[in-house]
């Protein structure tokens, strides 16, 4: 049996999000779909003859805090208490970008540590211990493509459309994901803000698709709760939002809670095309403290969130 192996975790964006009012348990609840795209962290895991668990790499926060060194301990928790294991964690989704890179990474050390330790649990098993970590942990256990509700725990996996290709856009900042919600009640409360009901056009018949994702992009409506909110907050997250649409993009969105947003287009040779247009216009536009954190990925969606290395 061996004893390391690695792990891919890609990032998702939201195509659409609702968020509802604050419930009693102090969550909102959502609906969106998910979409996992390629941009990935890669996360060796390791058992050890040592006991406990050792996490390297670099992250926003103190190590015991991260979501990779939270599962370890559930996942150590839950096989009570046995052996031990290192954790190297590669940083490639930015943190605090609305992409669920943190929740990513809490998925790819659960299926990791699960296949080292002989899959004592089922991927749904799996599901119910993340979602103690993360709201989208189950999502990156299952992966491509779903329609999630409640707080993320409620999972219909999709087959993933590939019939676009995605430009998204990092604008140098991070945004709270708790800032965020707070942020969305402030305004709402502010303009006597009534929130929407949660119901993304039907939940499709057969393939599983809602109905409106089975029409072409550019005649999606879908919104994301956030925008209006965060573009009141950061005047350069809307001017990225005219950014994309001057670039040709059949949809445009902020994903999550921000702070990224991402334009799709019908092909690769489009997104890239649409890069090079974005970077000249961010040049012209935005001030060189955006501009020398910004960070601009021409990438496909993906049928799975997880990659076995």
């Amino acid at each position: 049996m061996t004893n390391s192996l690695v792990i891919e975790a890609s990032a998702k964006i939201n195509i659409g999000l609702t968020i509802g009012s604050r419930r009693p348990d102090g969550y909102h609840g959502l609906e969106s779909i998910f979409q996992s795209v390629d941009l990935k962290d890669s996360i060796l895991v390791e058992r050890i003859p040592e006991k406990g668990i050792f996490v390297e790499g670099t992250f926003d926060r103190a190590m015991t805090s991260t979501t990779v060194y939270r599962a370890g301990c559930l996942f150590l928790e839950h096989i009570d208490g046995r052996g031990g294991f290192r954790i190297e964690v590669q940083k490639r989704i930015p943190a605090g970008a609305g992409l669920g890179g943190g929740s990513a990474d809490a998925a790819g050390v659960l299926t990791a540590l699960n296949l080292l330790y002989g899959e004592p649990f089922s991927t749904q098993e799996l599901a119910a211990l993340g979602s103690g970590i993360g709201s989208d942990v189950p999502f990156f256990l299952f992966g491509g493509a779903a329609h999630v509700q409640g707080r993320g725990e409620v999972v219909r996996p999709m087959k993933s459309r590939r019939d676009f290709s995605v430009l998204l856009v990092y604008p140098g900042f991070s945004i709270s994901t708790s800032w965020a919600f707070a942020c969305l009640d402030a305004h709402r409360k502010a303009f006597s803000l009534i929130p929407r009901d949660m119901d993304i056009q039907g939940t499709g018949k057969g393939d599983g698709y809602p109905e409106m994702y089975k029409t072409p992009i550019s005649a999606w409506t879908y919104e994301n709760d956030f925008t209006d909110a965060l573009y009141a907050g950061f005047g350069s997250l809307r001017e990225i939002g005219q950014m994309l649409k001057q670039t040709g993009a059949e949809f445009y969105s902020i994903t999550g809670s921000g702070a990224c947003s991402y334009g799709l287009y019908e092909s690769m040779e489009k997104a890239v095309l649409a890069k090079a247009t974005m970077e000249k216009l961010a040049a012209d536009r935005l001030g060189p403290e955006t501009m020398s954190g910004m960070r601009l990925y021409a990438i496909k969606p993906l049928e799975t969130s997880l990659f076995l290395r």
